[in-house]
């Protein structure tokens, strides 16, 4: 199973992330300061039964940088409006 690559542009930045697989989405956080990437032998599994999306959270990854006066309301709005670009 190939694991895929894309952007979400936000009001943040832009977020990058890694998907596959086809079925019930499910969505794979990274613990910080890590990114997507210690997902993907997790992805290839799960994605036998369900859709994968694993975004790199913003500053880390692929994602752009943090914003300035970021904090994690912020954070959480930039993943809300990333999984909204896939309903």
């Amino acid at each position: 199973m190939n694991i895929n690559k894309g952007y979400v542009k936000t009001k943040f930045g832009q977020i990058h992330y890694r998907f596959c697989g086809n079925g019930k989405p499910i969505v794979l956080l990274h613990p910080s300061p890590r990114s997507s990437v210690v997902y993907e032998k997790l992805m290839m599994s799960l994605g036998e039964t369900h859709q994968v999306y694993a975004p790199d959270t913003l500053g880390f990854g692929y994602s752009d940088p943090l914003p300035r006066k970021f904090d994690f309301y912020d954070l959480a709005d930039s993943i809300y409006e990333f999984l909204k670009y896939f309903s």
